[in-house]
């Protein structure tokens, strides 16, 4: 009975001991979970801490390898959706919802400013993640290839299309973003169209600004031709025939070029081209207008359920129109505005305002006349482009600088014909070139010799206010840009997609000039030596002191001081100061005499020393 007891106690024991063993081991677990694990697995949003507006974004909803990673409006399109999945070992996978690919470090490089990416799985540290709290309901987004290389928003910009990137941690909300869950990833039904306006010749007015209105691109009648946005001039390629098609859906028809708006090759992404194509009958060219109240409408592709919308939300002359997906915002709200006269009592007004659209064959000049300029940044107008250091070399670097009376600041700007300018340096004769005629956002801009390729040609478009964009021949979309946005010497310039900040507005003024100041009357000569130092030192800052001093007096001044004033030992007679005679100054020079002094002042010859220009050597 004893035996039995103990035997049972044993039991008892050894059954509390598995207990033990068994909780511990869960204790153990779910605190290893907690600690390597800090967003649980699922689909979200990732929202910056700079503005919660602005989310992560795989740029135009590419599926390519190697689609930029960049912030942009949030819009609820799976291009801004992103899976993220525990490893186990606390880092994670970010993958996007549109492409299943995943976030991804360029190249796998350790160095600040690397590009972020998205990429097909590959199970490289350059697609792994550490998300840290950060506090407040924010994260930190580390790469596993470094633990001080953090996501960070370049710049530190709000803005669409600021690129995202690697950079090292510096606490800063470029480097903290909020992860929102999404609790509902089904795509939006189809929109059900009915008939809401009636048949008619409209103009196709935007929301953004009624200026503005939709347009064919250099009132082209050819297959293919971009829509883009344009301020109003009644041409023929700024209107359109609307027609229901009795399925709920309604075609639009250029009055200029028959032809009708289309989805470029019925794509069915994020940022996909509008156009105009010959009339086929397809989806990629029926249109529900949906009413949304107060005579403003939506237009929305039967093809993909995707939202005519204008590129960036902004009011500029050729900006794109693309379709996006639906968000509610002005960049896809329309009015339409009916014509009054027939296509064939137009056709002369169609002629004679062709030349108001972008990028007609036909325009022989643009909105600048011919002339040397300076060419302000509206982000400060103290602000130039400027060559770096005045170099005359191929590649040397374009910038923006404090505005002097420096050559390496002023630029001759020649029309080339169709719309198109050479901007060329005046110090060394060579024009504004983007590096390598590049493509990408955030290309250099540089000089170079002159070699006729698209890469030195540019668009100059009135952007109100006496401002302007500054547009490659390469891209419609990529325009002349200030780094960052910022007013500061040395600031580079490069290209950029078109967003309508100062920093890709600049103004053409008539540059600092000193030489126009010199009265040659009292000063004669003056201007031809002034003249000829500026153009041998174009990196110099000139500046023309007046002192308002009699000759007499200055001569004076200048012989008072007998160790002041030297000449060349080779110099004698009445060039060597009678007091001092040959005794040496300064390892070398004789005194000046008073005549010397004048008539060096009285003929400008002058010493070169030290890089001190004067009459004498200068200490």
């Amino acid at each position: 009975m004893k035996n039995n007891k103990k035997y049972r106690l044993i039991i008892v024991l050894f059954l509390f001991t598995l207990l033990q063993v068994g909780l511990f081991n869960t204790i153990i677990s779910l605190s290893a979970q907690s600690s390597s694990q800090t967003i649980e697995d699922g689909t979200y949003v990732i929202k910056s801490a700079i503005n919660n507006k602005y989310v992560l974004d795989i740029a135009g909803a590419s599926n390519t390898n190697g689609a930029n990673a960049q912030i942009y409006e949030s819009n609820n399109s799976n291009a801004q959706k992103f899976t993220v999945k525990s490893l186990g070992n606390g880092y994670y996978t970010i993958t996007s919802v549109n492409s299943k690919k995943v976030l991804d470090v360029a190249g796998a490089a350790k160095t600040n400013g690397t590009n972020v990416q998205q990429y097909e799985s590959n199970n490289s540290d350059a697609q792994k993640w550490m998300i840290k709290d950060a506090g407040n309901g924010y994260y930190s987004i580390v790469s596993k290839l470094s633990s001080n290389l953090y996501m960070d928003i370049a710049c530190g910009l709000a803005k669409n299309g600021e690129n995202v990137q690697v950079y090292a941690g510096n606490g800063s909300n470029a480097q903290k973003f909020k992860f929102e869950k999404v609790t509902n990833n089904n795509t939006t039904k189809p929109e059900q169209g009915t008939k809401t306006i009636a048949d008619g010749n409209y103009t196709i007015k935007s929301m953004v600004s009624n200026n503005y209105v939709l347009d064919i691109a250099g009132a082209s009648s050819s297959n293919g031709a971009n829509v883009q946005l344009y301020q109003s001039n009644n041409s023929n390629a700024q209107k359109f025939t609307v027609k229901y098609l009795n399925d709920g859906t309604y075609s639009i028809t250029a009055m200029h070029s028959k032809k009708a708006l289309d989805v470029a090759g019925g794509g069915k992404t994020n940022g996909t081209n509008v156009q105009q194509y010959q009339s086929n009958n397809s989806d990629a060219q029926k249109w529900i207008i949906k009413s949304l109240g107060n005579d403003v409408y939506s237009i929305i592709s039967k093809s993909n359920n995707l939202y005519i919308d204008i590129d960036g939300g902004i009011a500029q002359n050729g900006r794109n129109i693309q379709v996006y997906a639906g968000n509610n915002s002005n960049a896809q709200k329309f009015k339409f505005e009916a014509v009054k006269e027939t296509p064939n009592n137009n056709n002369n007004n169609n002629n004679n305002n062709n030349n108001n659209s972008s990028g007609n064959a036909n325009v022989t000049s643009g909105p600048i006349k011919d002339g040397t300029y300076s060419i302000e940044s509206a982000i400060s107008s103290n602000y130039v482009l400027d060559v770096n250091g005045g170099f005359k070399s191929n590649g040397a670097n374009v910038q923006l600088y404090q505005k002097q009376a420096a050559n390496r600041q002023k630029f001759n700007v020649k029309s080339i014909g169709n719309g198109y300018y050479t901007i060329t340096a005046v110090h060394s004769n060579k024009v504004l070139d983007v590096a390598g005629a590049g493509k990408t956002n955030g290309t250099n801009v540089q000089q170079y010799e002159f070699n006729d390729s698209d890469a030195q040609k540019w668009l100059i478009k009135d952007v109100g206010n006496g401002y302007y964009s500054i547009v490659s021949k390469l891209s419609s979309n990529l325009c002349l840009d200030i780094s960052c946005g910022l007013a500061k010497n040395g600031e580079n310039v490069q290209v950029y997609a078109g967003n309508g900040s100062n920093a890709q507005k600049f103004k053409f003024v008539k540059p600092l000039d000193l030489l126009s100041t010199i009265d040659t009357k009292k000063y004669p000569g003056y201007k031809e030596k002034i003249k000829a130092l500026m153009d041998a030192h174009p990196g110099w800052n000139f500046e023309l002191l007046y002192t308002g001093l009699k000759f007499d007096n200055v001569i004076a001044g200048e012989t008072s001081l007998h160790s002041r004033n030297l000449v060349p030992t080779n110099y004698g007679g009445e060039w060597v100061c009678q007091v001092c005679g040959t005794k040496l100054y300064d390892s070398g020079w004789y005194c000046a005499s008073r005549k010397s002094n004048s008539i060096l002042h009285g003929s400008k010859k002058l010493f070169n020393r030290r890089k001190c220009i004067s009459i004498s050597r200068c200490k």
